[in-house]
């Protein structure tokens, strides 16, 4: 439930797999039931998450033991770490003092991300806007979303 499409998305994973002989069983539920539940890997194995951000800081943020712990890296009952190599690679992005260091951790972490199957990027959602002519000072921040604080209509 992380974006207004998720549902649709994983329904279409569901029936893509199903064509493979693949069964996926849907957890439904709302937020706090799909948060809860995607703690618990005998419960959710598969979980469709993001984080909607331009920095090379958002891998870190959703995918650090210590952050968001997406992947279930840290164990919450001794405080382990399970794979300390991505926590290491997540790290150096936040450590890094320029932006072609920080560019290149962060394509070091994203390609160990992809190369060990933690992650499937399955799209980039994209944002479509419709405005009329009059429609004057209309803009996006930096993920697409639109800002509404310098619109107005012209006469």
């Amino acid at each position: 439930m992380p974006q207004p499409r998720s549902r649709e998305v994983v329904t279409l994973i569901q029936e893509q797999l199903g064509e493979l002989g693949i069964q996926v069983s849907l957890f439904a539920g709302d937020q706090a039931a799909q948060t809860k539940a995607s703690t618990d890997q005998s419960t959710i194995q598969v979980y469709h998450s993001m984080v909607g951000r331009a920095d090379f800081d958002v891998l870190k943020s959703q995918y650090f033991s210590k952050n968001r712990n997406t992947l279930l890296n840290l164990n919450p009952a001794d405080g382990t770490v399970g794979d300390t190599e991505l926590d290491s690679l997540l790290q150096a992005i936040a450590s890094k003092p320029t932006t072609p260091e920080r560019q290149a951790a962060s394509e070091a972490a994203q390609a160990y991300l992809a190369e060990n199957a933690l992650i499937l990027p399955l799209f980039e959602e994209p944002q479509v806007f419709g405005l009329t002519s009059r429609v004057r000072g209309f803009e996006t921040e930096s993920v697409g979303r639109p800002s509404f604080f310098s619109t107005w209509l012209a006469s």
